[in-house]
């Protein structure tokens, strides 16, 4: 199975649950949960955007599963969620059978879950900042 053929199976099975897939290349990858829509980065590679939207099809199944979260509203608890939409989207894409290779996903995954690490390391270092510069 090619990549195109991949993604043409995941957005039928996107459309089966009412979202549709638009790609913008201004638009980061996400989910708008309201409005029923998945973005995906145009310019990125094929397989690319399928990690991609295996990961917003991911929230799109913890949307419908309502299952609670060991973290309530925190840094934590948005670290736990996208983790956990990585986690589902590799579930769906062997549900799938679209036999992609675990190491790239796998790879993909690490890469931005850890830009969200950085994200609140920097945060950290800015309070740290802040109180230093108060107390001189």
């Amino acid at each position: 199975m090619t990549d195109g053929q991949r993604l043409a199976l995941l957005e039928a099975w996107v459309e089966g649950k009412g979202y549709h897939v638009e790609t913008d290349p201004d638009h980061p990858c996400s989910v708008d949960l309201s409005d029923r829509v998945i973005w995906l980065k145009k310019g990125e590679t094929l397989r690319r955007r399928l990690y991609s939207l295996l990961h917003e099809c991911g929230h799109v199944l913890q949307e419908e599963s309502k299952a609670p979260r060991l973290f309530d509203e925190s840094r934590l608890w948005e670290l736990e969620d996208e983790m956990d939409a990585w986690r589902r989207g590799w579930n769906l894409q062997e549900q799938l059978d679209l036999g992609l290779p675990l190491r790239g996903y796998r790879r993909i995954a690490t890469e931005c879950v850890m830009t969200y690490v950085e994200h609140e390391a920097k945060k950290d270092e800015k309070k740290e900042q802040c109180h230093e510069n108060a107390s001189t």
